[in-house]
């Protein structure tokens, strides 16, 4: 057992040093039903924050990079012409309040966060 697992060490060490994509995966018990891929998408969200007081593309890079930077963030898209940002987030992680409070320390004035719920 030891010598097989030495091997598929090897062989996982030399794929990855050429450039090569692994996915390994246990194996699951006959009564699971979800996948962790599953469970991560159903936990990320998306929300729509207004933000008042934004007058050029520096204080859209501005918050652009404040929300990416917060733990649980996956995508932000910040529009001057729509005054507002749209997030991706992981839910477990940080909360829309959370978001919306960030945009407020930079000195703008952050609208109530509208949640939109994916499937």
């Amino acid at each position: 057992m030891a010598c097989r697992q030495k091997l598929m060490s090897i062989l996982v060490l030399g794929a990855l040093f050429l450039g090569a994509s692994i996915s390994l995966s246990a194996p699951q018990e006959p009564g699971a039903s979800i996948t962790l891929a599953q469970a991560q998408s159903t936990q990320v969200q998306s929300a729509t924050i207004p933000i008042e007081g934004m007058a050029c593309m520096l204080c859209v890079g501005r918050v652009k990079k404040t929300l990416k930077a917060i733990d649980g963030v996956q995508e932000v898209t910040v529009s001057l012409e729509h005054r507002h940002a749209h997030i991706r987030y992981r839910e477990t992680t940080v909360s829309t309040e959370h978001l919306a409070a960030a945009v407020e320390k930079l000195g703008y004035t952050a609208g109530t966060p509208t949640v939109e719920h994916t499937p």
